[in-house]
């Protein structure tokens, strides 16, 4: 969307593809006296390209709506308005300033029928089609066009027949949207589809069919539609004075009607049939069939038609070179008339001829061509109906000649290329050239596939040689495939400007058609790089799946992006084995809802900061993919968005190939600066050498829990990643090891691309206290280059006093509980039995494991699936029968478990209310857990569906909620205890949490049910 229209905005390609603009210049006719009325959601009346030619607009004072507005829905507005955008947008293209309206001249009323959302009742439509008859109940007021850009699909309905009858009746041409249910048969429709209307189809910029556009025959086997015209990404006025691209045959149809203002703008009383009748006959055939259900008679040409009955005169003669007399094709004849305003322009035929068709007024008609004197016919008279011949005869400027060589700046051989004097026709292709030009000032560029273009600024004088030699750096030869057009998406344009400002040279593939154009592997093989731009689509869900995995398959470099790739392609709604196979990469969610990354630390886009909203780009990024590295051996994270999650991978480690995935659209990064690194760095690690040398170093886990006295195994992998290189025998070494500590071996030789495992056995001593640790620094070194190495950091250490269980789903709440445990001093150690988002498989803590902890904390979160699965809960059963300890918080533990023998015998649950939804948690008086406590006000990151509780006999109450219902439980019984939190702990105020923390792992430690008796008397003052 575009709200900064410039002052002399250039017209827009629909309105030049209907020739409007010659309408305009040419005859001097733009709609002056033409009345056209909208049917729509209504219009922005203050719309700058709207507002001057509004029936109901005084400059000099209040608008006068009555009888220029009507609202028929349920709104009742009293001047016209827009809550939708479709009438301001569907009215801009018939009358519209600035460039994107057909008719500029003609002045409009409008009647909303339509509501906000865009729909309409059939009483609506039925009163707004009487109101055009006679708008504020004045006949003389009708419209002498209505625009009808709405339908329905239902091409039988005669619903509005009746009403299209009396608009005929009354001389009002009515034009209507043949519907978007295209490409099939008999899609047309209603109204469209009534013999009493004009039904107007959508084209696009390459004068086809748009594949949405409804197609005929009608139900009563008339050919529909009748004309087609520009339907795919026209621009034109959105509320707020706003401007933006839309696509449909409602885009469509205006063109259409624009061209009736013009037509009625020459004869007021052109009667229905013949206005049909010069539409049609004066059209553009799209087919060698005419007419067709796909196109009807063509593509609306406004030239022709207006020409067909406004009687211009015409200008014509051949355009020749003086001395030889041959013809001049491809010259430019313009008529400029006396007047100041208005002319027309054309060009030449191969045989140098020309036709102008002007108002009758007298024109200076001038010719030109590159290389040539323009010559000037002045005074010429045109009259109506009547041909005026003025050929032209021009002298060649004087020239010299530009000449040179074309090499590879890497070994000097020659190079075929083609050599371009820009603006201007001269080109031409070999490895040495010599062109001929006018003395002046040029500026040449030579490229070839597989180098850098060259460009170069020279000075031709006339009679002399001027010599410019081009040496071109080699680059890889580049295909870019655009998978936009097909759904009239494309987005090409932004990787065309990164291209060209690195002077990449390039070819293109166009998937316009599906099947016919989806690439296939052979159509990729030749090229070292593919760059593929997906803006809403997926290779895979175009079916060029196989194309990919081949191209792949045998070494080739690739650069995919696409918002939606991993959507349609990695599980989403579909699903590609090239995703994962050969991307390497899971997709995580559809909507990362982030837009803003940051390039990984070390890698291919180090220190790059990326926006992919807003201006400057396409701004067109809905829905960008979160992924996650599937392969880790052979992809890794390049690009994360902020906040969290990966934006893009590169993929290659040891591998034949080379592949970098960018989850969102490339086209959505909004400086063309970034946009140029982006694609530098991307290109520049694609075809890099393969590395000779490099150490990878991994670690299974980096800290390891054990007994004292027990052997702890850490096991790490080696692997060689010099690809091209030779064999690295890597040597291994420890620092830092305050406990008996073993390697398996003090080196390695490895091959490229393979790895070894390398064991490091640390033995605890008996008399390590609680949580202590002991932390080495292992390093992995090359043989084959002195600063290569790598280290791993492993620590050692007993259990803690305290396991965190970190067992919650979707909103992850983990930092708070360690915050707590932190703030209350109390060491711990975290297990986490999956995270809260992305997919994983649940690994509950076993029974060994919680054995070696004297207390557990156990949290859910908002885990309303799964929170504590029967097996759990056996295994925390078992842990409690040896003497364990449990602080449990879960908001829907109840919902699947309360009445079973651990809620009743080990957290003291008697009954309970579901879903009591507490917003403050009390402490009760002369409990040790939560005395002094509270009240703490509970605000929750998630739905708040905790539960009250009825505690079991020999349970105390540890919290209540502000009905002082009990929303907390503690119970001791043979030598275990538990804390049951039917809330989320983490719903407590952070300054609160330490010490609710603190107080409960107090009462479930030894000392939580010590006691103090004096064993004498106190003594009392004399």
């Amino acid at each position: 969307m575009d709200n900064q229209p410039t002052n002399h905005p250039p017209t827009q390609w629909n309105i030049a593809r209907v020739r409007a603009d010659q309408v305009w210049n040419a005859l001097h006719i733009s709609g002056t006296g033409a009345v056209v009325a909208g049917m729509d959601t209504g219009v922005d009346w203050l719309h700058p390209a709207l507002q001057a030619n509004y029936r109901g607009y005084n400059p000099h004072g209040p608008a006068n709506h009555v009888g220029n507005w009507y609202d028929a829905t349920d709104g009742g507005a009293l001047y016209p308005v827009d809550g939708h955008g479709h009438g301001s947008h569907t009215l801009g293209a018939i009358v519209g300033q600035e460039g994107i309206g057909v008719a500029p001249g003609a002045r409009w009323i409008a009647v909303k029928v339509l509501n906000n959302q865009g729909y309409g009742y059939d009483s609506w439509i039925h009163q707004g089609f009487q109101w055009l008859l006679a708008p504020g109940g004045d006949p003389a007021k009708a419209p002498d066009v209505v625009n009808c850009s709405w339908g329905n699909d239902n091409g039988y309905l005669t619903t509005f027949q009746p009403d299209l009858q009396a608009l005929r009746t009354a001389g009002i041409f009515a034009v209507f949207a043949n519907g978007n249910a295209g490409p099939g048969e008999g899609t047309v429709g209603s109204p469209a589809s009534l013999p009493e209307a004009f039904a107007v189809g959508a084209s696009d910029f390459d004068d086809e069919v748009a594949s949405f556009s409804s197609r005929g025959p009608s139900p009563w086997g008339e050919i529909r539609p009748h004309v087609v015209a520009p339907g795919v990404n026209v621009r034109s006025a959105l509320p707020g004075g706003a401007y933006g691209l839309l696509s449909g045959t409602s885009t469509a149809t205006p063109h259409v009607a624009g061209v009736v203002a013009l037509l009625r703008a020459v004869s007021p009383t052109l009667s229905i049939t013949h206005t049909a009748y010069v539409l049609t006959s004066t059209a553009v055939p799209l087919t060698i069939t005419v007419p067709n259900n796909d196109s009807g008679w063509g593509r609306v040409d406004g030239f022709a038609a207006v020409a067909a009955i406004a009687h211009p005169g015409f200008v014509s003669g051949i355009v020749t070179r003086a001395g030889d007399g041959m013809p001049i094709a491809g010259a430019q004849v313009a008529a400029a008339s006396h007047g100041g305003e208005g002319g027309g322009t054309t060009t030449t035929e191969e045989d140098g001829a020309y036709l102008l068709a002007l108002a009758p007024t007298v024109y200076d008609v001038t010719a030109s061509a590159f290389g040539y004197e323009p010559a000037t016919a002045w005074g010429i008279m045109v009259t109506t109906d009547t041909t005026t011949v003025a050929d032209f005869s021009l002298t060649a400027l004087p020239t010299g000649t530009l000449r040179g060589h074309v090499t590879d700046a890497a070994i000097g051989t020659p190079v075929t290329a083609t050599v371009t004097v820009l603006g201007t026709p001269v080109e031409t292709t070999a490895s040495q050239y010599a062109v001929a030009l006018p003395e002046g000032d040029y500026t040449v560029r030579a490229r070839s596939l597989g180098y850098r273009f060259v460009t170069a600024t020279v000075h031709i004088t006339a009679g002399q040689v001027t010599t410019a030699n081009f040496a071109l750096t080699p680059a890889p030869t580049i295909l870019l495939v655009d998978s936009g057009p097909w759904y009239y998406g494309s987005q090409i344009g932004y990787f065309r400007q990164a291209l060209d400002e690195l002077a990449y040279v390039y070819e293109e593939h166009s998937v316009k058609h599906i099947p016919d154009d989806v690439p296939t592997a052979a159509d990729l093989s030749p090229y070292d790089v593919v760059v593929w731009s997906a803006p809403w689509d997926a290779p895979g869900y175009i079916g060029a799946q196989d194309a990919i995995t081949g191209y792949l398959s045998t070494g080739g470099r690739l650069l995919l992006s696409g918002q939606d790739v991993g959507y349609l392609d990695g599980g989403g709604l579909g699903y590609a084995s090239y995703y994962q196979d050969y991307l390497k990469v899971r997709m995580v969610r559809d909507n990362a809802e982030s837009w803003a990354l940051e390039g990984t630390p070390g890698d291919i886009f180090a220190g790059l900061t990326i926006t992919i909203t807003g201006p400057g780009g396409a701004d067109n990024q809905e829905y960008p993919d979160e992924v996650a590295v599937a392969d880790p051996d052979a992809a890794a994270p390049v690009l994360a968005y902020q906040g969290d999650g990966c934006g893009g991978v590169r993929v290659g480690t040891c591998l034949d190939y080379r592949a970098i995935y960018l989850s969102f659209g490339f086209e959505g990064i909004n400086d063309a600066d970034t946009r140029r690194e982006t694609m530098g760095r991307a290109l520049e690690w694609l075809v890099s050498p393969l590395p000779t040398v490099g150490i990878e170093l991994t670690p299974i886990s980096q800290t390891l829990i054990g007994l004292p006295g027990s052997v702890v195994t850490h096991t790490l992998r080696v692997r060689h990643l010099g690809q091209a290189g030779v064999t690295d025998t890597v040597s291994l070494t420890l620092d830092g090891a305050s406990w008996a500590s073993q390697l398996s071996a003090p080196s390695l030789s490895l091959a490229p691309c393979t790895s070894a495992t390398v064991v490091l056995s640390v033995t605890i001593p008996l008399t390590a206290a609680w949580d202590a640790r002991d932390t080495v620094t292992l390093t992995a070194r090359s043989s084959l280059s002195a600063t290569l190495a790598q280290t791993a950091v492993l620590t050692t250490k007993a259990p803690a006093p305290v396991l965190l269980v970190d067992d919650d789903r979707w909103y992850e709440q983990k930092e708070k509980y360690q915050a707590a445990l932190t703030g209350a001093a109390l060491p711990f150690d975290l297990w986490q039995t999956c995270p809260a988002t992305g997919s994983c498989q649940d690994e509950s803590p076993p029974l060994e494991v919680l054995q070696r902890y004297p207390i557990v904390v156990w949290f859910t979160g908002y885990d309303w699936y799964a929170p504590v699965t029967d097996e759990e809960e056996a295994t925390l059963a078992e842990y409690l029968d040896g003497g364990g300890r449990l602080f449990l918080s879960s908001q829907d533990y109840l919902y699947y478990h309360y009445g079973g023998v651990f809620s009743h015998d080990y957290l003291g649950v008697l009954t309970y209310t579901e879903g009591v939804t507490p917003t403050i948690a009390w402490g009760v008086p002369e409990n040790p857990l939560s005395e002094h406590l509270g009240p703490y006000p509970l605000v929750y990151p998630f739905r708040n569906w905790s539960d009250a509780l009825v505690p079991a006999p020999g349970t105390e109450v540890a919290f209540r909620e502000q009905e002082r219902r009990p929303i907390a439980l503690a119970r001791e019984e043979d030598g275990h205890k538990a804390a049951f939190f039917a809330f989320p702990f983490e719903t407590l105020p952070e300054v609160a949490r330490p010490m609710v923390m603190e107080r409960v792992i107090g009462w479930l430690s030894w000392l939580g049910g010590s006691t103090c008796a004096a064993d004498r008397p106190p003594s009392v003052p004399p």
